[in-house]
């Protein structure tokens, strides 16, 4: 398998929460981090929706990954 990581850029020192879901609206990932990098190895190929929150700023992505 393919290594995957997500880069978190984030100016503040608060934490930041990262929740994952595929296009049908199921979640698949729901973690506070504080990391610079995400471990995402586990996820298969396809088109998902990144949801990044801290604190009042929320971020929302597409990610896909393909093999």
């Amino acid at each position: 398998r393919r290594q995957r990581q997500m880069c978190i850029r984030d100016r503040n020192d608060m934490s930041t929460r990262i929740e994952i879901v595929d296009l049908s609206g199921r979640r698949l990932l729901l973690q506070d981090t504080n990391a610079n990098f995400l471990e995402l190895s586990g996820m298969q190929k396809g088109f998902y929706i990144v949801i990044a929150t801290n604190g009042t700023n929320v971020l929302r992505k597409k990610l896909f990954f393909k093999d």
